[in-house]
């Protein structure tokens, strides 16, 4: 008889609550932990592109590497970092850029690009020492190329003692083989001297002019033109001093001239010759 089976009731065909409740903590579980291994995943991905990339020594591979560092989160950055060569390769990198930056053989620096590259080095080591040395370095520089400046610029104002002082510093600081040591810096107190030797010869001063060209000299010997006004200044001297010889000896003479005849006449005269022999003889009439 089918009455005679047990009925269900609708209660038990539903699952449980409970039931529910576990899928749902499970599916919440397997959510969040897509969400950690996944973007995880990704970031190891990239780290690993960027590790091969610089290792791969292909030209421009550093320069490419930057921007897919920058990318990466800040402690999958600092994490890669740790790297001892990949920090190597990036420190070694900035620093020629730097360097090639502030040659002093170029003559011209590019100090703002050297101080962003710092900056960027600073950003991506916070804590590198060797990174602090760089931008000490760097300082370093800057204050010899305002000293450079103001070495011109004073011998520019002919303030040659200022200048001079000015290039004792810069020789004690710059290695000697350094082009504005030998060329820029002894043209500047060359000119200065040069100018100020024109003043004193103007002035009727040349032996100081002989002696300001002489100075001149010694920072440059081959400029042909300071030579030739040494000749010049020098004729001018001797010149100068035959003249004075000559006008110091016409004054002692005319001097004497002058004091010649005063002498003539405070000399006491001689009396007549008559007078003398009246007064011999009434001398001998006196005796007798």
């Amino acid at each position: 008889d089918l009455h005679s089976f047990p009925t269900r009731r609708s209660s038990d065909l539903e699952p449980a609550p409970a039931l529910w409740i576990g899928i749902a903590a499970a599916v919440l579980v397997l959510g969040v932990a897509a969400t950690q291994l996944v973007p995880d995943y990704l970031q190891r991905r990239r780290v690993d592109a960027v590790v091969m990339l610089m290792r791969s020594d292909a030209p421009g591979s550093v320069e490419q590497a930057l921007p897919l560092i920058q990318a990466l989160s800040p402690d999958a950055r600092a994490a890669m970092l740790l790297d001892e060569d990949l920090r190597s390769r990036l420190i070694g990198h900035f620093n020629a850029q730097i360097e090639a930056a502030t040659a002093s053989s170029g003559q011209e620096y590019d100090y703002p690009q050297a101080e962003l590259l710092v900056a960027e080095l600073q950003r991506l080591f916070p804590d590198s020492q060797t990174v602090s040395q760089i931008g000490e370095r760097l300082k370093r520089l800057a204050d010899l190329v305002e000293l450079r400046q103001k070495l011109l610029d004073q011998a520019t104002a002919n303030k040659v003692d200022e200048a001079a002082v000015s290039l004792r510093e810069l020789r004690a600081s710059l290695p000697a083989n350094d082009p504005f040591l030998n060329d820029s810096a002894p043209k500047a107190m060359s000119d200065a001297h040069v100018r100020l030797a024109g003043l004193a010869a103007r002035d009727g001063r040349f032996d100081a002019a002989v002696t300001l060209i002489d100075r001149a000299l010694e920072f440059d010997g081959t400029n042909t033109q300071t030579v030739a006004l040494r000749e010049k200044y020098a004729q001018s001297l001797a010149a100068a001093q035959t003249t004075a010889q000559m006008t110091a000896q016409s004054s002692a003479l005319a001097k004497t001239a002058a004091q010649a005849p005063a002498a003539v006449s405070a000399q006491p005269s001689a009396p007549p010759a008559g007078s003398r022999s009246e007064e011999r003889r009434v001398g001998k009439e006196c005796r007798s």
